[in-house]
């Protein structure tokens, strides 16, 4: 009777576990308390009677200790994690995704969600598949399963596809997040996104509308949507608005004017943008349309005070440029003029009347005032009078090559003489000849264009102070086939120099 007794008393001796040996497991790091404080230790073993062996860090064997449950804990950080970690799998178990569900999905960096399937779905790993390749997200970067009934369009429903321009399509499928269609004159067997369809509407009228817009050469509607997005720079003019072309540049603005007025009598009412960003609907464009002429004050400067600071820029003597060959430009005209100040007022005053024109066709008045520049002009001409040479660089570079202009080639001698007649037509030139050596290649390998030979002329402007050397480029362009076309006068290069 006495030794069940005694077995009794030591079972309720020991330590009370709730499911023994389960909160911790051999060789785990915990802490566990030792002298009233919390140490950091190592697991040793557990017994369903005695609790868990605990060695203490930095302690002998010795020294270890048998502890209840309640006097050990995971490290700080640890617990947190752990605690994470099951409310994680207990959400994902709430959510019950699944391999192969199609998901809603937004990271912090994505703008918008967008669908796809997930590959990993848990309880620890989430990821999805894009175009083989497997990416790793977070829980909560799933948003929800994706639903087939909410899409907007349903299958068989008359759509137009924005992606090159407005084509009619059909839809034929709703899968993985999106739509399949058939395309009138296009084919894509892709699963296309919502954002490539907008409504049926009469999209052939209102392309027909447009279409003298987008007949004009470079000035097209998207060179105007681009400038109307960055009003922070200069954009650069096209070639129809250029420097000697505001009658080219007036037809823009007409055909603008016209395609507008167009446009609110056939299409009073316009449909609503399918999406902020939608550059295709007709809304952006009418409104692009409508409001050219604002938009265009941004490529055009109507500043003169811009205009002659450029030009000043622009118009400096510089005797590295003087000592080689250069070809013609503004600031060696106006320095060789035998009245510098009144070739350069002349230049801005031109420039400043294509600037005034263009301002009378966008309605903005433009003051044609030319600015006091005559002192920074004779200062920069007397630093170029200082750079002058007794003979001409020009001619001294042909010779330091070893190149001859002492033969006669009548033929490329006819189309230089038309072209100098061109360029100066006040000007008397007396032929040195053409160089001798080989033709020159213009490009190579498959940019090949060309070839040419100098011919180079002595000549004296009534309207220069100084003679002139001048080389013009006879070029004949390649056929093909080793064969060249007709020669022709180009670009010419010359240097002023004392006599």
């Amino acid at each position: 009777m006495t030794k069940p007794l005694v077995v009794v008393l030591s079972l309720l001796a020991a330590p009370s576990f709730a499911a023994p040996c389960m909160a911790f497991r051999r060789e785990q790091r915990v802490e566990a308390q030792k002298e009233g404080q919390w140490a950091k230790s190592t697991v040793v073993r557990c017994d369903a009677r005695k609790g868990y062996l605990v060695h203490f860090d930095g302690f002998a064997s010795s020294n270890d200790a048998w502890l209840a449950e309640d006097a050990i804990r995971l490290p700080p950080g640890v617990a947190e994690a752990a605690q994470k970690q099951r409310e994680a799998e207990a959400a994902a178990a709430a959510a019950g995704y699944k391999s192969n569900d199609y998901v809603h999905i937004q990271r912090a960096s994505d703008k918008e969600s967008f669908v796809a399937k997930l590959w990993n779905a848990g309880p620890t790993t989430y990821s999805y598949m894009s175009g083989g390749v497997e990416t790793r997200i977070e829980l909560a970067d799933i948003k929800g399963r994706w639903d087939p009934s909410k899409m907007k369009y349903k299958v068989g429903d008359k759509v137009r596809y924005v992606m090159s321009g407005f084509l009619p399509a059909t839809i034929t499928a709703i899968e993985a997040g999106g739509y399949k269609a058939t395309i009138t004159g296009a084919t894509d067997p892709n699963v296309l996104n919502e954002k490539w369809f907008v409504d049926e509407w009469t999209y052939d009228e209102f392309e027909a509308a447009i279409a003298p817009v987008k007949k004009l050469k470079d000035f097209r509607l998207a060179t105007l949507a681009e400038i109307d997005k960055d009003h922070t720079t200069q954009p650069s003019l096209p070639r129809e608005a250029s420097e000697d072309s505001v009658a080219e540049f007036e037809k823009i603005v007409r055909v603008y004017e016209a395609v507008d007025a167009d446009l609110k009598a056939k299409f009073p009412k316009l449909p609503p943008l399918e999406r902020p960003d939608c550059s295709f609907c007709p809304v952006t464009v009418a409104d692009t349309i409508a409001r050219h002429k604002e938009i265009l004050r941004f490529a055009v400067p109507l500043d003169p005070s811009r205009v002659v600071e450029e030009f000043e820029r622009l118009t400096k003597a510089d005797e590295n440029s003087y000592n080689n060959d250069f070809r013609p430009d503004d600031a060696a005209d106006i320095f060789a003029a035998k009245d510098g100040v009144a070739a350069a007022q002349k230049k801005i005053a031109k420039r400043l009347r294509k600037y005034t024109a263009y301002g009378e066709l966008l309605g903005v008045k433009v003051d044609p005032n030319l600015p006091k520049i005559n002192a920074n002009i004779a200062a920069e001409a007397a630093k170029f009078r200082k750079y002058l040479k007794k003979s001409p660089p020009l001619l001294d570079s042909f010779a330091k090559e070893g190149t001859a202009i002492a033969v006669s080639d009548k033929n490329l001698e006819s189309v230089a003489k038309a072209r100098v007649a061109y360029l100066y037509p006040k000007s008397k030139c007396r032929l040195l000849g053409t160089e001798k050596h080989d033709w020159r290649p213009e490009g190579s390998g498959d940019s090949y264009e060309g070839r040419y030979k100098y011919v180079v002329f002595d000549c004296t402007d009534p309207e220069y102070e100084f003679p002139f050397a001048l080389a013009i480029s006879a070029f004949q362009p390649h056929l093909g086939f080793g064969k060249h076309g007709p020669t022709e006068g180009r670009w010419p290069i010359y240097s002023y120099y004392r006599k």
